[in-house]
């Protein structure tokens, strides 16, 4: 009947590679016969005789093969975790004793591999689910006429959600739908009996209101199923899969399972047999009753590392009769002398020592007074609302900044004066030989007034010289507004930031290694810039500024037919067009920047209200001889006048004008708070 069908479909067999009326069949690596299938011996003795992995590619090879037979090893992904566990991003590759061990039981599992049985689809399956936080189980099974019950396949797979806790609900309908996903060949257009320790699962599918679960109901759907309740006592097909890593395993005097039908008296002597014959090395946990705690309490006893301070029973430990002199010199010892460090370095090593009711609140309360610590450490950045920046139009808005110094170009160059437009990201660089403002003004003039007309907006940075007198006259000679960002703060001018690093690394590489002529590279690397496609806005500068892309050498040397289709000339319609799309482009680009602050940025403007003592974090000023590494980072004596959006104006106290910090470079001046503990 086979050679029939196979003729019918215009199919051949080769003969040479074909067997007939074999009771034994071998395929793939597999064993077939009536009674169902089996790993090839060879295969699995060649596993057997692999030596402990010295490196993380051979690992990886000896977890490829085992996984290749991982249906008939029903305990696999527990056995195999302290290897899986190497395989993780940035940890070291340390074969342990554990690693021994856990190779050595997947080589007795190897050993004893189960037969399984083939899928009959005339009969419906059994399918057994278990999960925990850590893993998803199950046991694929299909009743014989007599009533026997034969695997067909096993799974255990680790919960790749197994960081974030889950309900138990979810966990069951996840590990469910993992099992119907594996086995799909089998059980689509087949009938399957689900058995499950939830019994709410069944009502909450029927009834689902919540929408991170409609997707698994939606999987169950593709499948002819019944959902049918097993208490989790009884359900120990799947359930010790899931939990061989218990160190206390209860067993109740008689085992029930009602569905499917064991034999108890049999499935005992199989484990007893199976007990006498492993050989693997295993952990030697006692097994206890339900009612014997007394080995609980003898191992709590023993896992004690030192003795306890003597105590009465009931009562904590405590130290009385420290006082306030002693707790400032301990903490002088422990803190002062060793170091400066911090909380989580010195309190156990306190602890060890002397220990008092309140000992990690009077901590924390010197460490925050410490005026050394106050003035060197970090502290973590708050997520700020940040809004992103954008113009209708060309020249409405634009960014200006200085670059420099380098080193003395021919022409004597030393600076380089940078201007970029916000709507279609045109740049516009000139070099200077100075940093003074009447150089930076006319320069300023040439290149832009004179050429493209005055902008609405020009956002600079604090620097000195543009803080000049006469750059301040801009506004009252050509209309334009100035408007100055945070000092320090280089995100309050971030096109231009990223338009210097891009120019930076292009002059270098069209340089050659000569960069006394930077100056003469600097027009170049402009140019290059603008003809080029922008990620914000997906067309080129150039093209955005002047209506059409520019014609190259290669275009006139090879392209001449198709000179008018690359420039590309746009329509006064197309070009309004062009600002709006440039404009919205570079929105949905920084769309993810636009976010709401934490709690932290919340918490911290709360505390910053005018008056307040502060520590500022300002760049260092080094003198001769002296080593920038070394320096403090922050400086004290400063007070908030007041906030400007991310910012505030901040001054020293009883002296000097305010000047505008952003908030993650400020930090509270703990140390002058009225309430000490000393």
């Amino acid at each position: 009947m086979v050679l029939d069908q196979l003729r019918s479909h215009c199919l051949k067999i080769n003969a040479n590679k074909s067997q007939f009326f074999s009771q034994e069949l071998r395929f793939l690596g597999f064993t077939f016969n009536e009674q169902g299938m089996l790993p090839n011996q060879d295969a699995l003795e060649a596993i057997t005789n692999i030596p402990p992995p010295k490196t993380l590619k051979a690992l990886r090879r000896f977890i490829g093969k085992t996984s290749f037979y991982r249906f008939f090893f029903p305990k696999l992904s527990e056995v195999e975790k302290p290897l899986t566990d190497m395989l993780k991003k940035d940890v070291p590759f340390v074969w342990t004793e554990e690693c021994d061990v856990a190779m050595l039981r997947i080589k007795e599992m190897i050993k004893k591999v189960a037969r399984l049985k083939l899928p009959d689809f005339n009969k419906e399956f059994l399918l057994y689910c278990d999960a925990s936080q850590d893993t998803f189980a199950a046991a694929l099974i299909q009743c014989e006429d007599d009533g026997t019950m034969r695997p067909i396949a096993f799974f255990s797979r680790r919960n790749p959600e197994r960081k974030h806790l889950l309900s138990s609900v979810e966990l069951e309908l996840r590990c469910i739908v993992e099992v119907m996903k594996k086995f799909r060949v089998w059980l689509l257009g087949g009938f399957t009996r689900i058995f499950t320790d939830h019994k709410l699962l069944k009502k909450l599918i029927e009834i689902n209101t919540d929408r991170k679960l409609y997707y698994y109901i939606n999987c169950l759907n593709e499948y002819a199923y019944t959902l049918e309740y097993l208490p989790g006592s009884k359900n120990t097909v799947a359930d010790c899969l899931t939990r061989v890593n218990l160190r206390r395993i209860l067993y109740p005097a008689t085992i029930l399972i009602r569905n499917p039908p064991f034999d108890v008296k049999e499935l005992k002597e199989n484990e007893l047999k199976d007990e006498e014959e492993d050989t693997a090395p295993t952990f030697n946990y006692p097994i206890l009753k339900e009612d014997d705690n007394s080995k609980i309490e003898e191992f709590k006893e023993s896992s004690q590392g030192r003795e306890s301070p003597p105590v009465k029973e009931g009562e904590e430990y405590k130290d009385n009769e420290i006082t306030e002199k002693d707790k400032e010199e301990l903490f002088k010892s422990f803190h002062d002398e060793l170091g400066h460090g911090c909380y989580e370095r010195i309190y156990p090593l306190i602890k060890m020592r002397r220990s008092w009711k309140n000992l990690s609140k009077d901590l924390k309360q010197y460490l925050a007074r410490c005026k050394v610590c106050l003035k060197r450490n970090e502290i973590p950045k708050v997520k700020t609302m940040e809004k992103h920046v954008t113009a209708e139009r060309p020249f409405q808005l634009m960014n200006l900044d200085l670059m420099g110094p380098f080193a003395v170009s021919l022409h004597g160059n030393k600076y380089i004066l940078g201007l970029v437009d916000i709507n279609s990201k045109y740049a516009i660089m000139e070099p200077l030989q100075t940093a003074k403002g009447e150089e930076i003004l006319e320069t300023i003039e040439r290149c832009l007034f004179y050429k493209h007309g005055s902008p609405e907006v020009i956002r600079c940075d604090n620097a000195a010289y543009f803080r000049g007198e006469l750059f301040r006259t801009i506004e009252e000679r050509y209309g334009t507004k100035i408007d100055f960002g945070t000092a320090y703060w280089h995100e309050s001018s971030a096109p231009i930031e990223r338009l210097f690093r891009t120019v930076q690394a292009t002059i270098a590489k069209l340089s050659e290694g000569v960069y006394s002529n930077w100056c003469h590279i600097l027009h170049r690397a402009i140019f290059c810039y603008n003809t080029m496609y922008h990620t914000s806005t997906h067309t080129t500068p150039y093209k955005i500024i002047h209506g059409y892309n520019p014609i190259l050498k290669y275009d006139i040397q090879n392209c001449k037919d198709k000179i008018g289709y690359i420039a590309g000339k746009e329509s006064l319609d197309d070009r309004e067009a062009s600002f709006m799309l440039a404009k919205k482009m570079s929105e949905c680009i920084n769309a993810k920047k636009d976010q709401l602050p934490n709690k932290s940025y919340i918490s911290k403007m709360e505390k910053l209200k005018p008056g307040v003592p502060i520590l500022v974090k300002l760049p260092i000023q080094l003198k001769r001889g002296e080593i920038g590494k070394f320096e403090f980072k922050w400086h004290d004596g400063f007070e908030i006048v007041k906030q400007v959006g991310n910012s505030y104006m901040v001054k020293r106290r009883g002296k000097g004008r305010p000047r505008k910090i952003h908030i993650n470079h400020i930090k509270l001046d703990s140390s002058e708070e009225e309430d000490t503990i000393f």
